[in-house]
């Protein structure tokens, strides 16, 4: 190949691209800068929140083995006061 035909074969930049072009790609990457900016934060404050889930979601697994523990404990004392003595409903009386 000849020196010529391989500077004709490399991409260059020359003055028929107009200005357009240039300050449309110069703007397209400053809004793309920008958005991946915000995007960023975004996955930060969904991070996160992510986390807090997972701490409330132990927190109420914790209450709900104390609430159990709780029901037990009342139905043992339901048992034992029921035993002690003979327990009837009172009807209620309209006066």
């Amino acid at each position: 190949m000849t020196k010529e035909r391989r500077m004709e074969d490399r991409w260059h930049l020359d003055k028929r691209v107009p200005i357009a072009i240039v300050a449309g790609l110069f703007l397209q990457t400053i809004y793309f800068t920008i958005f991946l900016t915000k995007l960023d934060d975004r996955v930060a404050v969904l991070e996160k929140d992510s986390l807090d889930l997972h701490k409330t979601i132990e927190d109420m697994a914790e209450i709900r083995i104390h609430q159990k523990y709780m029901a037990e404990k009342l139905d043992k004392i339901d048992n034992f006061l029921r035993d002690d003595v003979e327990w009837q409903p009172q009807k209620k009386v309209r006066k």
